[in-house]
């Protein structure tokens, strides 16, 4: 009997807290089962089909036909991914290539669904739906409505030298583009005028152009 035709087994290699089986420590065959019923045989054809499910604690998304949900894996920068694993709030969380986090623990910000393409010929900008969601270059997960208490008081990472000093450069950056665009306007405010008397009080007599 082949490994298509084997009917799958009944015990997981890992359980998680709470009861449910985590995806990362059980095989296809296992997974299989719990969302098919014991016994079941699935051809290999689905099997790789099977959507990879959320690794947070009591998310059922993709365990089930009834809770299918977009997924997303962890970053490849190492200190956003480090970010990522602080904010979960699971103890036990070891990161593989098939550990996903799905798109309920995003908020909608986080997320693009559409992309969009300026037409210069024409003037319009066109917008067509992505085929799959994807999530903005910071984006970290931050929502968790079915968190245990016991889990919630998990800290994000504290950012790293290196981002706090970029944070801190682009808040001198924006406090200088302010304070230039205030001055440009209280300059412009002082020079502007209505009429030919409002310009002599604006310029000193010698300053205003001849006609």
């Amino acid at each position: 009997m082949d490994d298509e035709q084997r009917t799958l087994t009944t015990s997981p290699r890992y359980s998680k807290n709470d009861g449910s089986y985590c995806w990362d420590h059980l095989t296809v065959d296992e997974t299989i089962e719990n969302n098919y019923g014991k016994g079941s045989k699935v051809s290999a054809h689905h099997r790789e089909s099977m959507p990879n499910t959320c690794c947070v604690t009591n998310c059922r998304g993709n365990y089930d036909a009834e809770n299918r949900v977009a997924v997303f894996s962890f970053p490849k920068v190492e200190e956003l991914k480090l970010k990522w694993i602080q904010a979960i709030p699971r103890r036990d969380l070891v990161v593989t290539k098939n550990t996903k986090v799905c798109e309920k623990h995003f908020t909608d910000d986080d997320i693009e669904r559409v992309s969009t393409f300026y037409k210069e010929s024409t003037g319009e900008t066109l917008i067509a739906k992505l085929k799959k969601p994807r999530l903005k270059e910071d984006a970290t997960p931050k929502l968790f409505p079915h968190c245990p208490s016991y889990l919630s008081s998990i800290k994000v990472a504290r950012d790293g030298p290196q981002v706090r000093k970029l944070n801190l450069e682009e808040q001198h950056l924006h406090k200088a583009i302010a304070e230039s665009l205030l001055t440009k306007e209280q300059y412009d405010n002082k020079l502007s005028f209505q009429n030919f008397v409002e310009m002599q009080n604006c310029f000193s007599i010698n300053e205003v152009p001849p006609f």
